[in-house]
């Protein structure tokens, strides 16, 4: 979410950002819904989520820093990043990722 009316919410942060999304959204169960998201403050949670996500049919995960503002057209190194087995080689192999 970038606007809100006149309000144009680049400058504000990811997390303030999906807070006031949640705010105002009416979820439709399977309709339209606020993408579930989690938080991790270590490797070893984030290896956990893309297990989960591996066995749950899905590609990967995004990692994102909670404190990114919205630049269009950008993609900061380090703000946000996709993460999938194959990238590492096989959820197989995936011990620790250090982020």
């Amino acid at each position: 979410m970038v606007r809100e009316g006149d309000t144009v919410m680049t400058e504000w942060p990811l997390r303030e950002r999906r807070q006031r999304l949640q705010d105002i959204v009416k979820e439709k169960d399977k309709i339209f819904e606020v993408v579930k998201h989690v938080e991790a403050s270590e490797s070893g949670e984030v290896s956990k989520r893309l297990e989960k996500a591996v066995e749950e049919d899905g590609e990967g995960i995004i990692l994102k820093n909670p404190e990114s503002k919205y630049v269009p057209k950008s993609r900061e190194k380090g703000e946000w990043m996709k993460l999938k087995p194959d990238y590492l080689g096989g959820a197989e192999d995936f011990d620790v990722l250090i982020v």
